[in-house]
């Protein structure tokens, strides 16, 4: 339905990706018509677990992805049926509609601070293990770079550090980077370590 009603509102290129039903072949048919998508799921954690899966096999196959998560936690169904079709296409709130769409590396962070929540470094590290294979996904370095760039400066990680963890992941071919005594989310934006730091309370 939120596809129909979509489309029905007027909005023709649209598609519905049945959730992580999505599929490689899918996306390589899509890319046939164009290489620019805005993925706007149900705003539930099913929703955003599709949202995950569908941003990673586009930015595989290269293409620019944007999201769109519409306020009032609606679909764009209900969405469209309460408040219409123009507010849906150009409304100027920050990511809640099709003009206000975000980039899917900010819509990945912040989902990242979301499940990850707090200043820890352990809750760094997961941030970061999540974040991670969808920046390895990126087939374009300064891409990458960027994405990393800008995770490092929201989640407070050294960016220089994040890079090294980054790159010795890649080399090594595994999916995250460890919780160490250097990881990452063990040093503040100065570089300092945490055993010249006062402990608290």
């Amino acid at each position: 339905m939120d596809c129909i009603s979509v489309f029905m509102a007027g909005v023709h290129n649209v598609i519905a990706t049945s959730g992580t039903a999505f599929t490689e072949m899918q996306i390589r048919l899509l890319g046939r018509f164009t290489k620019n998508v805005i993925v706007n799921f149900d705003p539930d954690a099913a929703g955003a677990m599709a949202a995950e899966k569908s941003i990673g096999l586009l930015i595989e196959e290269g293409f620019v992805v944007k999201v769109v998560t519409l306020e009032g936690g609606l679909d764009p169904d209900r969405f469209i049926r309460e408040q219409g079709i123009t507010k849906y296409q150009t409304f100027g709130y920050y990511a809640t509609s099709l003009r206000a769409a975000i980039r899917h590396s900010d819509f990945l962070i912040d989902r990242a601070r979301h499940l990850f929540p707090g200043r820890t470094s352990d809750a760094k590290v997961k941030a970061i293990n999540f974040l991670l294979p969808h920046i390895r996904r990126m087939p374009n370095r300064i891409q990458r770079d960027e994405f990393a760039a800008d995770a490092a400066q929201k989640l407070g990680i050294d960016s220089a550090i994040l890079r090294q963890e980054l790159k010795q992941a890649a080399a090594q071919r595994v999916e995250s980077v460890r919780s160490h005594a250097h990881d990452p989310a063990s040093r503040d934006r100065a570089g300092a370590s945490p055993r010249s730091r006062s402990p608290r309370g």
